[in-house]
């Protein structure tokens, strides 16, 4: 079969970046305020198709389990931390409910997973089993019934076969491993991981390819690509860009980023492969800051920007949100990211559009693209507000710590022996044991402490009453 050439004639590049007057303020409530516009403009238009223009514009459908809109509920997940507005946790519900708490319809599939990680995040909220029951089967088949890439072959529907799997599935499975304690889950996640990445990952460049399609076979070799719908370079035969580059897709590598902060955040410290997930990511967050360009922002064709040179805000939001997330986890250098974070939210603030769509998104696809300024996809919208919610974090913590140096705090004891009296907070799940006007505030009164209830023994519900010399009212 003859393969699919494209074309590829040099052009002069003009670079072009978002123009929109915003508030660019880096204060914790004026990123909540444009967070705000992006997700309830998004909410509000949610679509059930979107273009693939790197397929000669076949239209992929947009189904509410599968990965698109998993992407963009990752993000509502973030806007419900940030605001702790019921409204978006009622909203998560609902999406949750609609899907009856089901992934896609791909076990194996890594975009039929991506639920997952909204799904974790709610049974963190609610515990409820109903939850996890669907993605569990999932991985259990996995587990049961291994399918390897180097074993069996490479194929979507089998294994990682494709860069982007690494944010649709290993943050979910992560984060099911926590919610569930089975560190089998960590595991499962661990060998794909790795086979992926000795699949994919050109570890000269520090980047990956999107899959096999793009990775360049040594001098003399065949490469290794197959597929009649990817793109051949100059020669005819390795997949290069027009001046002879190997091609690294911006948002590609974006979701390798952004899947591995996700994934770092709930795995344990201690689990024997841990060093090797912060190396990689530290190692990848360097080498794509190198790629940012003079508006903050990264372009579809993350080494060769000029190729295409509009601003590309998909890439951009999730390399802002890894590394402000690295930046959180203390696994990147504050000094150095800082900056880079900063320019980076700036220019997509700049990117938001007056009514909160967020404009400069590549279609859907796999390769690096033209992107227009009306093109947006809400896979977008989601990287945007994992990117917020993380830059929020960091400006609340060197704003307090601003305030730390002029803050006077009275502490003063409310209860007495010999009961003790527990105290409880989690504040993302809005369980806060003040009442509204801070006078009342609710304990567990025992009769023990520093271990285990044993059959038999309970606690007490009590109410302190800070008004009233601290009344002690049981419930």
């Amino acid at each position: 079969m003859d393969k699919l050439k494209i074309l590829l004639f040099p052009v002069f590049a003009f670079l072009v970046t978002c123009s929109s007057p915003q508030n660019e303020s880096l204060d914790p409530e004026d990123i909540k305020e444009v967070m705000t516009r992006v997700c309830d403009w998004q909410l509000e238009n949610l679509k059930d198709s979107v273009i693939n223009r790197a397929e000669i514009d076949n239209v992929n459908p947009i189904r509410d389990d599968g990965w698109i809109r998993g992407t963009f509920y990752a993000g509502v997940m973030a806007q419900y931390y940030a605001t702790l507005d019921s409204k978006y946790r009622n909203t998560l519900m609902a999406w949750g409910e609609k899907n009856n708490w089901l992934p896609g319809p791909n076990p194996r599939h890594a975009d039929d997973q991506t639920v997952a990680q909204a799904y974790a995040e709610i049974y963190f909220i609610n515990r409820d089993e109903k939850v996890l029951k669907g993605i569990l089967q999932n991985y259990e088949l996995m587990i049961d019934e291994p399918m390897w890439g180097p074993e069996v072959g490479w194929t979507k529907s089998k294994n990682w076969s494709w860069c982007d799997a690494i944010f649709m599935a290993p943050p979910g499975m992560a984060r099911i491993a926590k919610a569930t304690g089975e560190e089998k889950y960590l595991d499962l996640m661990d060998k794909l991981f790795w086979d992926t990445y000795e699949y994919l990952y050109d570890k000269e460049e520090k980047l990956y390819y999107r899959d096999v399609n793009y990775i360049v076979a040594p001098d003399g070799e065949q490469p290794p690509y197959k597929d009649t719908k990817y793109m051949e370079g100059p020669d005819g035969k390795q997949p290069l860009s027009p001046s002879g580059k190997k091609i690294f897709w911006g948002r590609g590598n974006g979701w390798v980023l952004a899947g591995l902060a996700r994934t770092l955040e709930y795995l344990p410290k201690d689990y024997p492969s841990y060093p090797r997930y912060v190396s990689l990511f530290q190692e990848m967050a360097n080498k794509i800051s190198e790629y940012q360009q003079e508006d903050g922002l990264w372009r579809s064709s993350l080494n060769e920007p000029t190729w295409f040179p509009n601003p590309e805000t998909s890439s951009s939001s999730m390399f802002c949100y890894a590394m402000a997330s690295g930046i959180n986890n203390g696994l990147l250098d504050r000094q150095k990211f800082l900056p880079i974070v900063n320019k980076a939210w700036k220019g997509l603030v700049d990117c938001v559009q007056p009514d909160g769509r967020l404009a400069w998104v590549q279609l859907t696809g796999h390769d690096p693209r033209i992107v227009n300024k009306h093109e947006t996809v809400e896979y977008g919208s989601g990287a945007f507000l994992l990117a917020g919610n993380e830059m929020i974090k960091i400006h609340k913590s060197l704003s307090g710590h601003e305030q730390q140096q002029k803050a006077n705090f009275e502490v003063q004891q409310i209860t007495t022996g010999p009961k003790h009296h527990l105290f409880g907070y989690i504040g993302h799940a809005l369980t806060i044991p003040w009442n509204k006007d801070d006078r009342y505030i609710l304990a567990l009164r025992t009769d023990f402490f520093k271990r285990m209830p044993e059959a038999g023994e309970y606690a007490e519900v009590v109410m302190i009453d800070t008004k009233n010399e601290n009344e002690v009212r049981p419930l």
